[in-house]
């Protein structure tokens, strides 16, 4: 099982695509997420309370986000993380646990590997072997889809 902890502000959206979905973006996605055995768990501000509202905003091409697109990968989530809040000043909520989080929850004793990707670096220290940072003014590039296909041990 390959967990895939996807953000989409600034991965599969960028300032030049108006934080909308981008169909460049999504496409780059689909080299990882094609794979058979590769599956998403939203970790983004997108997400909602659960799994089905998610989907359900992300297939609404009403949504101004989803640039009169749907999300193409609906059928590969599994999951949503869950918002909790830190207890630093920010109050900002810590992708890191939400994720350590989702796994504990989530995972019963199956082998798994998994991979972040987010433009924000609020995840944990020993999340950082499994985390693809992305760059702020392009989001996901070619060379993140590499990393992520190595992490994931892909093809």
């Amino acid at each position: 099982l390959n967990i895939f902890f996807l953000d989409f502000d600034v991965v599969i959206t960028t300032l030049k695509s108006r934080w909308c979905l981008c169909p460049k973006k999504l496409e780059l996605l689909r080299q990882v997420v094609d794979n058979e055995d590769v599956y998403i768990v939203i970790s983004s501000s997108w997400r909602k309370d659960n799994i089905e509202n998610t989907i359900k905003s992300l297939i609404d091409k009403e949504n101004p986000y989803c640039n009169g697109i749907e999300f193409p990968f609906c059928d590969k989530i599994i999951g949503v993380t869950k918002r909790i809040l830190s207890n630093r000043m920010s109050e900002r909520p810590i992708r890191g646990e939400e994720i350590k989080l989702w796994l504990r929850d989530n995972i019963n004793n199956e082998p798994y590997r998994y991979c972040i990707l987010d433009d924000d670096i609020d995840i944990l220290d020993e999340q950082l072997p499994y985390f693809v940072n992305t760059n702020w003014e392009e989001g996901l590039l070619v060379e993140d889809v590499e990393k992520v296909k190595i992490i994931l041990d892909i093809k």
